[in-house]
């Protein structure tokens, strides 16, 4: 039997729902409307377009950016290590910056980052398929699918 000698060899690119890089970042706080916005998900404007987002949106043509976990909020719905965010809730939506997100599909640095809106699915390619926005966003340091991409808009 062998002893481990190597520990750390490749840590985790890094959480999603997080700023990556503190290049500059342009983010605006927003309420989060019902109960499908998600930290490292992109959000579609809410109800009132100046004051909340909502995670899905059937009708979307565009995004309004990146959501992003900043605080501590009380895990409601009693179960813990989600990223779901409770209505009502402050968060930051990143409209400028490097983040990280779970891309469904493998990433290679340049391709375009998607979203389906009616599911909040994120996936890269290079060119939007059907019923998936291309939000802007472009992969900066790629991953397997269903494994933590870096993303930016720059």
């Amino acid at each position: 039997m062998a002893f481990q000698n190597q520990v750390y060899i490749e840590q985790g690119l890094g959480q999603p729902g997080t700023i990556s890089r503190d290049n500059p970042v342009v983010k605006l706080p927003f309420l989060a409307e019902g109960t499908d916005v998600v930290a490292g998900g992109f959000a579609f404007a809410g109800t009132n377009a100046e004051a909340q987002v909502i995670g899905v949106d059937a009708n979307a043509t565009a995004v309004e950016g990146l959501v992003v976990m900043e605080r501590y909020q009380a895990p409601l719905t009693g179960i813990g290590n989600n990223l779901k965010v409770n209505e009502g809730e402050e968060v930051a939506i990143v409209k400028r910056g490097y983040c990280y997100v779970v891309s469904t599909t493998a990433s290679t640095k340049g391709q375009k980052v998607l979203v389906n809106p009616t599911s909040g699915v994120i996936s890269t390619g290079a060119n939007a398929g059907a019923g998936e926005i291309d939000t802007g966003w472009l992969v900066v340091t790629g991953g397997g699918a269903n494994a933590v991409c870096e993303i930016a808009c720059i």
